[in-house]
């Protein structure tokens, strides 16, 4: 896999009418590609069956710099009440009072406070995950998939990522049917979004 300075010099190369100052050279405002955007979460019932669900309904606010990663930053706030696991009980009663309660806290929210290069491709972000109106500091693992040019407008550039982790329920009170349901739940974040262009 190809290093961000690599993936930005081969799309100059491969584009002549994309200037090196023409690709984001600072943390800028990227727009999330919400088509293209998930997350998704999975959890082990009774140790050897999965769990696996999303949350439909989301915004993310992404300030990143493709060079100087550490100055990258991002915030997510999910609706708590757009909880899907394909199953519309379950769901419901996800939603009440002894699980989320999304009436009296109807957002989940991460902000980061820290961003750690690991390689060329990936890195670590740490910050504050706020469920069920507690707030724990968490670390997830980024995954830089793709970073290029766009094909319908050279002076906008795409980038694709995987964030993994994993956070433990009951750290924010939502811990029913533990320990039949794991209170493990692993996390991820495929995420799309592009630059602001010129």
């Amino acid at each position: 896999m190809r290093s961000i300075r690599s993936v930005l010099s081969a799309a100059v190369i491969a584009c002549p009418a994309v200037l090196a100052s023409d690709l984001p050279a600072a943390a800028e405002t990227w727009i999330m590609d919400r088509e293209k955007t998930a997350v998704t979460f999975t959890l082990e019932h009774v140790g050897f069956s999965l769990v696996e669900g999303r949350f439909k309904d989301f915004e993310a606010a992404i300030d990143f710099d493709p060079v100087a990663q550490t100055a990258s930053s991002v915030s997510f706030t999910i609706a708590a009440r757009s909880i899907d696991t394909d199953w519309g009980a379950r769901d419901d009663f996800i939603r009440g009072d002894d699980m989320l309660d999304v009436e009296a806290f109807p957002q989940i929210t991460f902000v980061s406070s820290g961003v750690q290069v690991v390689s060329d491709t990936r890195a670590t972000v740490t910050g504050d995950v706020t469920i069920k109106g507690v707030t724990r500091q968490e670390t997830f693992d980024v995954v830089l998939k793709g970073l290029i040019p766009s094909a319908d407008d050279p002076e906008v550039t795409l980038a694709d990522f995987t964030v993994t982790g994993e956070v433990d329920r009951s750290d924010y009170g939502v811990s029913a049917f533990a320990p039949a349901v794991a209170t493990t739940m692993a996390l991820r974040v495929d995420l799309s979004a592009r630059s602001p262009g010129r």
